[in-house]
């Protein structure tokens, strides 16, 4: 410490003459006329003749040191280093039982064979230099891995008869791999020119480069959090700039540097004898006869004096030699860039500080801004530094959860990791006045994939994919453009502008594309659990009382302000960008193939910007939509990280368009003063319309997700073992808990302080005294007279004062330390007596306090003092007699009149003792309430009988009398504590004491801890939304159907504000009325001070008229609005250790300005009756048997038309055929993908249960039902389900077969071939086709329309598909020729021939219609029917002919 200022000074003053000769040099070449290369920051670009003395010696060097260097190679084989120390087990379970000195304590005291091993080691390691001119160093680690060994415990001897002996062999570990081994290769840049810089003096040296490149192959990390607490541990005892060590080093330093100090006459003295030595000539008060010092002598001189303060005396003894050319433009670009100027010549003040900004300085002399150059050009950090690094592919493991007994393991794998870091000095910038920027750093990673872990997580039910591994959380979407950007990259830039107070800017720009996460709770809550409790450090700050003690052993004052040496404005400019990124959510958390919600994240863009306090927020996404997927069955690319799903063709379940959000923060200080009192937080929410469509299918799939993340709420652990979250509430509170005990610890030592005038560390008698007086004082003099009425009697304080000093000092020493005060107020806060020895909080049992299980002290609380709740307690007659004279019994109630008390004197002792405590007359109150004063006589009188009697007796007729004389009729003088007679004094000199702790650590837990006043007290919080259009919508979820139910707002706005404290808590204002009563008004009066919330909206309803296809109203536009408030009030509490009283107070105001009106037709309750069936459906149990019974029917159709009348069995092969052919319509989205031979594998798996012969269809129903666990909630919507119950066959196609048939010019009957045909009593499935030609808005849309045809009959085209509205459609026949054109036509059966589609309500978001005739006759026999002969009125209907019975099977008609 004594040479460190002496030899940075030497350093700097060997620079300045270096600088000083080099540029007098290349000025004396220039002028001689010199090449262009004089300059060159290369000393052999320079010409010989044209270098200086320092350019041919490092011209030498680097000769020399490339020759050294190239010749030079290193290689150690299985190298190793280990540090030793203490575990994280270890240091929580200390920190926690102890407090912060005595941990410290018990870890250095640890034994060897207790502590922790951490081992980096590699294979190899080989050093060497590159062949180029640059000669940079190359680290090559092979096989680098780092692994942490805790010890085992060491086992006794075999055979020892004396207990507790332990082996002599060594402490043997388990190992932990931190690392996997893996390959890096480190290249240094700039060694050479840091050696030299090092050596000799470099005047470019601040134009070098010095670097780091670091390239990596697969490197894998284990995030195990005890593992990487305790390396975090053992290397931060070495890299701590807060350790004991460093804090006591920076403490002698500051010591050191206080006791520098020379006089003036030893500085002239100093500078005489300096420029005696260097050969110069010291003109200013030159004095020849001066005293001569040696060169020790000065060495002991300079050692009394700052690094500022020789670099001054020397620069002011070497003045006529230090000198700068004018011509130098280095010095000129110097204070041009520093915007510094120097404005007084030869002014003899002290240079500044090096802590001070060095931008707009004022510099005194040349020299003083020449040594502030110099300084910064030769520093370590001038140079510009560059680190790079690339990593092929960074593996993170997650290892199991410790604290669960179900552990998921997980593995994020970034591919492709790189960075560029880039840094500079702005202060050699060639911009003078614009802002500077010296820190760029550019990251980048290609790939980004969240694996499940194959190891630890097989017994927990986790969904799969066909291939057997685990869903992830992350993956890569698959893109089908080659110029795919990077998953990451994050550009960060820091610029300075040059001010005296210098403003920092932070620029981040950080894109995220391209990547589709998927929420798998069980995994991402076991990863978050490690995670958190990987960020839980086990690291201690030093604590308040620690730092105070040795502020007052040391008597040094530490000032808070100079933590900093100077605090720069800084700016933030945050840009996010967010592209093409997917949220999966998973319906079931088991099976993935259930489907999944895609919430997709086309492009939002995140602008955040900040200037101290201030900022504003700004969040504009484009097109929000929530849609149903479906995961491919089949995943070729999982293995590179890509995950393959589609959307499936519905409308989005949740779209939000035309989204903005805004949000601008606003400092409010107060003119008085600087401090920020409040800060104003404005949010502005907008969007231009918002759409929820509810069908079945998303319902279902909406409470399945909400299942699936209930788990993200609790714990994953089945049995009553503690969860993570309590757990981390626990330790939260446990901390708390401590911190709090710490606070009132500091409090009362500051308390103790302030006591201990003399600063003896004891309490004398006299300051109890004074201690006593401060907590009872009693103003009666300049205090108000209600304060005067509820101070304590003389016997009282009295009485306070003995028992204060008796508990706090109860050997009668006269002297209490601080030890003493602190045990005493530890065992009130905490209630410890000969009953209670053991605090109930862990928190004080861990303080490392006192065992009073083994204390011999009396702890019991018996002795406190007694305090009367109710003033009819007092009945001493003690004071009675003192008075009265007389010996009374207090049950009779019988007092003597005053005249007889003491004969006659009893009066005057009454009005002194009166007058004295409650400084009232006999005459007046003097202004004090009567409450007050009653209640002080029944205390100074001790019997609340006799103060009744006295009141009456002697008071109230005086005070009767005066206020009759002074003609006042109003004046209160009756005995008013029958009524109320609660004593307000409750508590103690002790009690008092230990609440003003409590006062003093809550405001010191006010100021974080840190002793700083916070800055923010209040946030006002206004946040408000507007949205031009909001839509509800429940029914199908296809494009081509119109809902059931259609609820609209319009111009929905919203507006509200909060106040809330700096601990995020509504700001409770005081109840000055006290009567609950008043809430209620006093909220009307202006909600804008409190909590409110304003809306308005308008609503419409509308509903789906089943029978005509289109929307009715049923709710016509009808405004409202209205307000809703809070506000929490708060009342002083009379107790003093309970909290404020606070009640809260909630009201709703909502008007309705006009009467609703409300169309309630027929029409609506079919709806209505409809909607109820649609919403039972949305039960995910129901919702599945609907499933598995469309399937199993759909299948058991097709099997029926394979398999003869005789038998139900196939084969194999022909059951693998029907599946097959059910597999391709109706299982087309689940087997999409998959080849033929896994296709039917896939297919044989529903009968794989039997062995061999045929197979019935009760076996595959069996297999169906097995397999419906994986079947997707939106199968089926991309087909039709048709029924022909017509009683002929039926073709069917989609509308898009004929459009295009039509286009191309095909006949109608080559286009009827291409059509489906279904068989009478059969079901069949239509796949419908997506629009071609769609737009950007709804990308999935299904032709919603088919085309029927029935032999002998016109087909019937463009019929549109509704879940909901029955149709019928006349049937035409094709006749050969035209001969009956103009004639009416009949059936013979009397009905006209009709089509009629009826579809199936119950058939959840897919579509199932029924096709049948008008008129449908099932039976179960054969029958005849008869017609009926019609009136002649009806005989055109008439039946020709004598036949009286026809075959319904031939008049369409049949069953």
């Amino acid at each position: 410490l004594r040479n460190d200022e002496v030899n940075d000074a030497d350093n700097l003053t060997f620079c300045i003459e270096r600088w000083i000769k080099h540029v007098v040099t290349k000025m004396r070449v220039k002028m001689n006329g010199s090449s262009d290369c004089m300059n060159s920051s290369d000393p052999r670009a320079v010409p010989k003749k044209e270098r200086t003395d320092d350019e041919k010696t490092n011209f030498l060097l680097t000769a020399i040191l490339e020759a050294t260097f190239h010749s030079l190679s290193i290689r150690l084989n299985n190298a190793s280093v280990v540090v030793c120390g203490a575990g994280s087990e270890v240091v929580k379970s200390t920190r926690e039982k102890y407090d912060s000195r005595e941990a410290n304590l018990q870890l250095a005291k640890l034994p060897r064979n207790k502590r922790a091993l951490t081992s980096v080691g590699a294979d190899l390691i080989s050093i060497s230099f590159t062949a180029d001119t640059r000669c940079n160093l190359l680290f090559y680690f092979v096989g680098l891995s780092g692994k942490v060994g805790n010890p085992r415990p060491r086992k006794r001897k075999v055979g020892s008869f004396t207990s507790g002996v332990e082996d002599d062999a060594g402490t043997q570990y388990d190992w932990r791999t931190i690392t996997h081994p893996f390959q890096v290769v480190l290249e240094v840049v700039g060694v050479i020119p840091f050696v030299i810089w090092a050596l000799n003096y470099d005047h470019y040296w601040r134009t070098r480069t010095i670097g780091l490149n670091i390239t990596t192959s697969q490197v894998k990390v284990a995030l195990e959090p005890n593992d990487l607490h305790t390396v975090f541990l053992h290397f931060d005892d070495f890299t701590d700039p807060k350790s004991p060590l460093t804090e006591w080093f920076c403490w002698l330093q500051k010591r050191h540097l206080e006791k520098l100090q020379l006089s003036d006459y030893q500085k002239s003295l100093y500078c005489e004898n300096y420029a005696r030595s260097k050969g110069v000539k010291y003109e200013e008060n030159f004095n020849e006869g001066a005293h001569k010092l040696t060169l020790s002598q000065m060495r002991d001189l300079e050692k009394k004096m700052t690094r500022q303060e020789i670099i001054f005396l020397r620069c002011k003894a070497m003045k006529k030699r230090w000198r700068i050319p004018k011509e130098n433009q280095e010095f000129v670009d110097f204070l041009g860039t520093s915007r510094s100027s120097i404005v007084e010549e030869g002014n003899n003040r002290l240079p500044s500080s090096d802590s001070i900004p060095l931008y707009q300085r004022q510099y005194s002399s040349p020299l003083e801004a020449l040594t502030c150059l110099v300084r910064e050009s030769n520093s370590f950090l001038s140079p510009i530094i560059a680190v790079n690094f690339y990593i092929s592919s960074l593996d993170l493991i997650i290892p199991n959860d410790e604290c669960s007994t179900k552990s998921i393991p997980s593995i994020i794998s970034v591919m492709a990791v790189s960075s560029e870091f880039k840094a500079s000095n702005p202060l050699f910038s060639d911009k003078y006045d614009l802002p500077r920027e010296y820190i760029t750093m550019n990251f980048s990673v290609c790939g980004l994939v969240w694996n499940i872990g194959d190891n630890g997580a097989e017994d927990i039910e986790l969904s799969r994919f066909r291939n057997g591994s685990f869903v992830g959380l992350a993956y890569m979407c698959d893109c089908d453009d080659s110029t795919v950007n990077d998953v990451v990259t994050l550009d960060f830039r820091t610029t300075l502008y040059p001010s005296q107070d210098p403003v920092q800017t932070f620029s981040v720009n950080l894109e995220f594309c391209n990547v589709a996460l998927i929420l798998n709770p069980l995994p991402l809550l076991s990863s978050l659990n490690v995670l958190l409790a990987l960020f839980g450090l086990p690291f201690r700050p030093v604590t308040e009382t620690t730092r105070n003690l040795a502020r007052k052993m040391s008597n040094v004052v530490e000032d808070a302000s100079e933590t900093n040496d100077y605090i720069t404005h800084i700016r933030t400019d945050i840009q996010i960008r967010i592209n093409d990124v997917s949220v999966l959510f998973m319906i079931d958390r088991e099976q993935i193939y259930r489907g999944v919600l895609d919430f997709s994240i086309s492009e939002v863009g995140i602008n955040c910007r900040t200037d101290g306090l201030s900022g504003k927020l700004s969040i504009l996404p484009q097109t929000l939509e929530l849609c149903a997927a479906q995961v491919s069955s089949h995943q070729p690319n999982l293995r590179d990280g890509i995950l393959l799903w589609k959307l499936m063709p519905l409308k989005p379940i949740l779209t939000i368009d035309g989204a903005r959000i805004d949000a601008i923060a606003v400092p409010e200080t107060e003119s008085s003063e600087p401090i920020m009192k409040r800060l104003q937080i404005d949010t502005k929410i907008g969007a231009e319309s918002f759409a929820f469509n509810a069908s079945p299918s998303a319902v279902v799939a909406l409470i399945g997700i909400a299942n699936s993340l209930e788990v993200l709420r609790r714990s994953n652990n089945s049995d009553a073992e503690e969860t993570v979250h309590a757990q981390l509430e626990r330790r939260k509170s446990y901390e708390e808990e401590r911190n709090l005990i710490q606070y009132r610890r500091d409090a009362l030592f500051r308390i103790f302080n302030s006591i201990d005038a003399d600063e003896s560390g004891t309490l004398q008698r006299d300051e109890l005294d004074q201690a006593v007086l401060a907590l009872f004082e009693d103003n009666s003099n300049d205090c108000s007279s209600e304060q005067r009425a509820l101070t304590l009697t003389t016997d009282e304080l009295r009485r306070e004062t003995d028992f204060l000093r008796s508990v706090i000092d109860p050997k009668s020493s006269n002297a209490a330390n601080f030890e003493a005060i602190d045990s005493l107020f530890f065992r009130m806060a905490n209630k410890i007596d000969d009953n209670n020895l053991i605090p109930q909080s862990l928190a004080a049992r861990n303080t490392g306090r006192l065992d009073y299980s083994k204390s011999k002290e009396f702890l019991s609380n018996l002795r406190s003092l007694v305090y009367f709740d109710d003033l009819r307690e007092f009945a001493a007659m003690h004071e009675v007699y003192r008075i009265t004279g007389c010996v009374l019994d207090n049950r009779a109630n019988n007092f003597p009149v005053p005249s007889l008390w003491r004969y006659g004197q009893g009066i005057d002792l009454f009005w002194d003792l009166y007058s004295r405590e409650t400084g009232c007359t006999p005459v007046s109150l003097n202004g004090q309430s009567i409450t007050s004063v009653q209640r002080k006589l029944v205390r100074f009188l001790y019997n609340y009988n006799f103060a009744k009697f006295c009141w009456k007796s002697l008071v109230e007729p005086q005070l009767r009398a005066a206020s009759s004389e002074s003609g006042r009729f109003d004046v209160v003088t009756c005995w008013v504590l029958d009524e109320d007679s609660r004593c307000i004094n409750n508590s103690g000199a002790i009690d008092r004491l230990l609440q003003q702790v409590y006062n003093v650590s809550n405001e010191s837990r006010a100021k974080q801890a840190t002793g700083i006043k916070p800055m923010i007290g209040q946030y006002n919080v206004s946040v408000s939304a507007v949205v031009d259009r909001a839509m509800l919508t429940f029914g199908s979820a296809h494009t081509f159907t119109k809902p059931l139910l259609y609820v609209e707002f319009f111009l929905v706005s919203m507006s509200s504000s909060a106040r809330l404290s700096h601990g995020f808590e509504f700001v409770s204002e005081r109840d000055n009325s006290g009567d609950q009563s008043s809430l209620g008004s006093d909220l009307q009066l202006d909600e804008r001070e409190g909590n409110f919330i304003h809306f308005r909206s308008t609503l419409q309803v509308n509903y789906l008229n089943r029978k005509h296809d289109h929307m009715e109203c049923l709710l016509e536009p009808y405004p409202c609005f209205g307000n809703m408030s809070y506000k929490v009030f708060f009342q002083d509490s009379n107790s003093n250790f309970e909290g404020d009283h606070k009640t809260s107070s909630f009201s709703v105001n909502v008007d309705c300005p006009r009467f609703l009106h409300c169309n309630a037709l027929p029409a609506f309750f079919e709806t209505a009756s409809v909607l109820s069936k649609v919403i039972s459906q949305s039960d995910p149990e129901s919702y599945r048997k609907i499933m598995i019974s469309r399937d199993i029917a759909f299948v058991r159709n097709i099997w029926n038309a394979s398999i003869d009348d005789t038998s139900d069995l196939l084969s194999r092969r022909e059951a693998l055929s029907v599946l097959r052919s059910a597999a391709a319509i109706h299982w087309k989205g689940e087997l999409e993908g998959l080849q033929g031979e896994e296709r039917d594998k896939r297919l044989e798996s529903l009968f794989s249960d039997v062995n061999e012969g045929p197979i019935s269809f009760l076996d595959v129903k069996r297999g169906l039902r097995k397999s419906s666990s994986t079947r997707c909630y939106f199968s089926g919507c991309e087909t039709v389900q048709l029924k022909n119950s017509v009683g002929r066959d039926l073709n069917v196609a989609t509308k898009d077969v004929l459009d295009v048939g039509r286009a191309q010019g095909i006949s109608l009957q080559t286009m009827l071939a291409s059509f489906q045909n279904i068989g009478t009593g059969s079901i069949s499935a239509i796949p419908l086709k997506e629009i071609n030609d769609y737009d950007d808005s709804h990308p999935h849309k299904l032709i919603g329309r088919i085309s029927l045809y029935c032999d002998g009959y016109k087909m019937i085209d463009d019929i549109g598909m509704s879940p909901y509205q029955p149709l019928m459609f006349p049937l035409v026949r094709r006749g050969k020729t035209n001969r009956h054109a103009g004639k009416r036509t009949k059936n013979a059966s009397g009905f006209a021939p009709f089509l009629t589609v009826v579809p199936n309500s119950a058939s959840l978001d897919s579509i199932t219609l029924e096709i049948r005739s008008c008129v449908t006759i099932i039976t179960e026999i054969p029958i005849k029917i008869r017609i009926v002969r019609l009136s002649r009125k009806l005989g055109y209907l008439r039946k020709r002919g004598t036949k009286s019975q026809i075959d319904l099977l031939k008049k369409n008609l049949g069953p």
